[in-house]
């Protein structure tokens, strides 16, 4: 919605959208091979990004700032369009929802990064991946 608003560029829900789908379906492969959905993380570092309360609580406040952010872009936006509001209030708000929405793609690609480098190393190792 915020992409067709055009509020934010079209890569970033497509960037959430296609590492969504990467990743539920490479831990969906683990899960059916026995493991836990953070389980198919090995490494230490693997497991920081993917499954430590800090991580997860970084990821889940930037993408929460981010939505709220670009509703409230939105509605100071339609405010001033209507001459009750600011263009440079909207505007400089627009900036920093825009920013938080980059921080949040972040940190949705560096946890997502750990499950499809750790899935494609055991896959490739699996008599079924090569």
């Amino acid at each position: 919605v915020y992409a067709h608003l055009g509020l934010v560029p079209l890569a970033i829900p497509l960037i959430f959208i296609v590492r969504g789908t990467v990743v539920d379906s490479l831990r969906s492969i683990g899960i059916g091979e026995g493991n836990t959905p953070f389980g198919t993380t090995k490494s230490a570092v693997g497991r920081w990004l993917v499954a430590s309360p800090w991580m997860r609580s970084g990821y889940g406040i930037a993408k929460a700032s981010a939505f709220t952010l670009l509703a409230l872009t939105s509605s100071l936006q339609i405010s001033a369009a209507s001459g009750n509001g600011s263009v440079a209030t909207a505007q400089s708000w627009h900036t920093v929802a825009l920013i938080l929405s980059w921080v949040a793609t972040g940190y949705c690609v560096v946890r997502g990064l750990p499950v499809v480098i750790e899935s494609f190393a055991r896959l490739s190792k699996s008599p079924l991946g090569g």
